[in-house]
């Protein structure tokens, strides 16, 4: 279930990730109004993209941490948290054999 909805919230955020088509129309429109030259475009898209990869990277590791949190708060049980429970009882079902 956790990691459903860390999924799910991160899809929802690639949803806004800048796309390259994107980056080239913005950098079109700065350069209509002269505010960017034709020469510039390559390494504005660039700049812009790693900007956005950048900021996506952030908001997904706020995602998980904030994703974490609300699962520790509401105290469910992690998978690690059944596994070593699993471990225990299987340990407590070898020794009464």
């Amino acid at each position: 279930m956790i990691e459903a909805i860390k999924k799910g919230l991160h899809l929802t955020l690639g949803a806004f990730a800048m796309s390259k088509e994107k980056a080239e129309k913005l950098i079109d429109e700065l350069i209509k109004k002269g505010e960017a030259g034709m020469e510039e475009k390559p390494e504005l898209v660039k700049k812009i993209l790693e900007r956005a990869q950048e900021q996506e990277k952030k908001v997904a590791e706020l995602i998980d941490r904030a994703v974490q949190k609300a699962v520790e708060k509401a105290k469910i049980a992690t998978k690690e948290d059944i596994e070593n429970l699993k471990e225990k009882v299987d340990s407590i079902v070898r020794k009464m054999q």
